[in-house]
């Protein structure tokens, strides 16, 4: 999920020019932590945040603004290179997972009966390999009982941006080399029938609409729009627009969080409301909501910890409950969205922001090295499978 920094730090092995680099934009990272409150308040059941199931469609358009823009300015230029895109991803992506990976699987490994542990291992591997989305809609819908129990339901995000980006770039290429004129109508077009799936899955198969990649895709595709709308504006729109704008964006996505409910028949048409709601607070940027309140120092640092706060707050909660033996008081809850807060500023800062930093090594070295901790950490998972007993 793109809840890190939106600046980017690129390997020396695979460098672009400054020009293709998403500049930094404070306003995002306090839409990020819009975003990953209203997670992390919705799982701690707090009153006025039933719908804070949202913030994952929030972190969607955000992902692909950021990240589609990233690739549009790189292929329009003819220097996308795919090695450098996947080192990128790697870099902001596997760190954090890996370290909370190997910190939930100890916890595992002390605190769950067999079965459960023997489940933990396979929702692991499903999202070391991208997958996780896929599993947990093969098992449950996402507001059943089960999912309240896995350590690792919150990565089926993961899932679905890392496969929205298996195939956004090979598509703009291909575009771009054959009709480039055509990009933004084909990208729109893909968004509306991937919008008109989800309407129609939204009905008749909710866990397929709300988990897979089909009915999500255009999610991400409306950020992907935003992206290429400024890159031929050159620039957001004028502040007297923004202002207006702003507002209703922002009205769109907290009237979302605290209206909805997991009785709301979701994503589906629901679903337009925080995303174009997050879209227009991306191209508002000259507006005052953007400037003052979002870019304010509290919601910018919360937005820089917010990748790791989203892969931590939910592990503490459940392997809380499992140690209790019941469900959680409320005292208890605050107290696991602090520890989980506190463990998501210590992941920022001494996992996340060193494995950022650039390094000498080719993008294909970087690759195997990433590839070697994955493959570790798979086999982690395979011990707490065999823990688990026949």
């Amino acid at each position: 999920m793109e809840l890190v920094s939106s600046s980017v730090v690129l390997p020396r092995g695979g460098a672009v020019d400054a020009e293709s680099r998403p500049r930094y934009r404070a306003d995002v990272d306090g839409l990020r932590a819009i975003a990953i409150l209203s997670v992390v308040l919705y799982h701690a059941r707090l009153p006025l945040f039933d719908g804070g199931f949202v913030g994952v469609d929030v972190f969607f358009v955000i992902s692909g603004y950021l990240i589609g823009g990233i690739v549009y300015r790189d292929v329009s230029r003819g220097r996308y290179s795919f090695g450098t895109f996947y080192v990128r991803r790697a870099r902001r992506i596997l760190p954090a997972l890996l370290a909370m990976m190997l910190a939930t699987a100890a916890l595992a490994l002390a605190l769950l009966p067999p079965d459960d542990l023997r489940s933990f291992a396979k929702s692991a591997a499903a999202a070391l390999f991208g997958s996780a989305n896929i599993r947990f809609w093969a098992l449950t819908h996402y507001f059943g009982i089960d999912w309240r129990q896995d350590p690792l339901v919150m990565t089926w995000s993961l899932g679905v941006e890392e496969q929205f980006y298996l195939f956004l770039p090979p598509l703009m290429l291909v575009l771009h080399r054959f009709a480039p004129r055509s990009i933004v109508p084909a990208i729109a077009l893909l968004s509306f029938a991937s919008m008109a799936l989800s309407v129609r899955l939204t009905e008749t198969q909710p866990s397929a609409a709300f988990y897979l990649l089909p009915g999500r895709a255009w999610e991400l595709g409306i950020g992907v729009l935003a992206a290429l709308w400024q890159e031929h504006r050159r620039g957001a729109i004028g502040r007297r627009m923004a202002e207006p704008v702003g507002a209703a964006g922002l009205a769109a996505v907290l009237l979302a969080i605290v209206t909805f409910e997991e009785r709301t028949h979701f994503p589906g048409i629901a679903a337009l409301l925080p995303t174009l709601g997050t879209a227009a607070l991306i191209v508002a940027e000259p507006g005052w909501i953007n400037r003052t309140l979002l870019a304010a120092a509290p919601m910018r640092f919360v937005g820089l910890i917010s990748y790791s706060w989203y892969l931590w707050h939910w592990p503490v909660m459940v392997f809380t409950r499992v140690a209790v033996g019941s469900e959680l008081s409320a005292a208890t809850v605050a107290l696991v969205v602090l520890v989980s807060f506190a463990a998501a500023v210590l992941s920022w800062r001494f996992v996340e922001q060193p494995f950022r930093r650039r390094s000498a090594a080719p993008n294909g070295r970087v690759l195997l090295r990433y590839a070697a901790a994955l493959l570790g950490c798979l086999m982690v998972a395979r011990i707490c499978y065999l823990a688990a007993g026949p």
